[in-house]
């Protein structure tokens, strides 16, 4: 099943260091995760804009795909041919790669963080979290 994590107006979130080291930056997420177990929703199948709101000048737009079989699809879809993204699946999670991305959420790859800029503050802020549990 896919379970959905909000913060409109977005949390501070990890620093270039933590980013950049896998166990820690899993370790900040696991506790984001447990602090906030009661705040979770769980969409029904069906497609769902996740776009923060409070990004008025964003680059991408944000789209969950909930799958009747309890997988989704995170979509970030670029607003134009001249942006790209930051992808921590790579070797490399501070490189910039051009274009948008997608992720097939399920076992393989269980959770995808939406982050970026807030627009009255600085450092990296968190204003969501899609993931996918197995059905118990």
């Amino acid at each position: 099943m896919i379970a959905r994590l909000e913060f409109p107006e977005g949390v501070p979130f990890a620093s270039p260091d933590v980013l950049a080291d896998r166990a820690a930056l899993a370790a900040m997420v696991m506790g984001i995760i447990v602090e906030n177990s009661a705040d979770f929703t769980f969409p029904d199948p069906g497609v769902y804009d996740v776009t923060p709101k409070i990004w008025t000048r964003h680059l991408h737009e944000h789209e969950l795909t909930v799958l009747d079989n309890g997988r989704g699809l995170y979509r970030m879809i670029p607003r134009s041919n001249d942006v790209g993204v930051y992808d921590g699946r790579t070797d490399n999670p501070l490189q910039f790669r051009p274009g948008g991305s997608s992720t097939h959420l399920g076992p393989e790859e269980p959770i995808v963080l939406i982050t970026g800029n807030h627009p009255r503050r600085a450092g990296l802020q968190l204003f969501g979290l899609v993931s996918y549990f197995p059905n118990s």
